[in-house]
């Protein structure tokens, strides 16, 4: 079975990472959740992309200079409101699984400690959780705290081995590379390495047959419709 991942929601139609596009994603039968993290000015881990809040929201400056209760003042894409991760997990209720990018450097350690209580205390499994990064150093640091952790090495540039050298030594469950890059050599030389394959961002109904066919693991579409459709 390909997992059909919901990036950053049902984002193509909600605003992205925010609880309303996780609802949608739900409601199209996504079997995960791919979100974003930081770290806000008051130590909350906050779902949202960007480093800074221009973009999406009616604030500006940086998530790491606010504090939550001035993030939780924004509109985010005129009709919705960010969310902590703690929010996202208790709305998503072992639903979906959640795959959890951590953006800046700094997010694996509170991350961490959230997973930890949701696998604790709330009925959640390893299985359910992947943490992935650009940032090896958070996925480093996350192998240490606890390497029963899934890890996704994220990867957007033209195939180097030195990602498979890296996601080897910690013990990656996948590597997630761009659409871009991602071709039946790739997968087939993961596979070989014992790590599944999830392709981001894949949106158009014949770039996920192709991704099909080549045997990837895992695809983040902004449309999990199209997924559902397809796969």
């Amino acid at each position: 079975m390909i997992l059909k991942i919901a990036h950053r929601g049902a984002s193509a139609y909600k605003p992205e990472d925010t609880i309303i596009a996780f609802q949608k994603a739900l409601e199209m039968k996504a079997d995960a959740l791919g979100i974003d993290v930081h770290v806000c000015k008051s130590g909350e881990v906050v779902v949202i992309h960007d480093r800074t809040l221009r973009r999406i929201t009616n604030g500006k400056g940086h998530v790491r200079d606010k504090t939550l209760t001035e993030l939780k003042q924004l509109i985010v894409e005129g009709s919705a409101h960010i969310a902590t991760l703690e929010e996202t997990i208790n709305f998503v209720d072992r639903k979906m699984k959640l795959d959890i990018e951590l953006k800046e450097r700094g997010c694996a350690e509170p991350t961490y400690r959230i997973v930890k209580n949701a696998i604790e205390k709330h009925g959640w499994l390893y299985d359910n959780f992947f943490i992935s990064s650009f940032i090896r150093s958070e996925l480093k640091t996350m192998k240490l705290l606890d390497n029963k952790i899934q890890l996704s090495v994220l990867f957007n540039w033209l195939l180097q081995f030195g990602v498979f050298r890296f996601a080897k030594k910690i013990g990656a469950y996948s590597i997630n590379p761009s659409l871009l890059v991602t071709n039946k050599k790739l997968v087939d030389y993961a596979h070989k390495e014992g790590m599944k394959v999830f392709v981001w961002t894949v949106n158009k109904e014949k770039d996920i047959t192709q991704m099909k066919r080549i045997g990837v693991d895992g695809i983040f579409s902004d449309f999990p419709d199209r997924l559902k459709k397809v796969l």
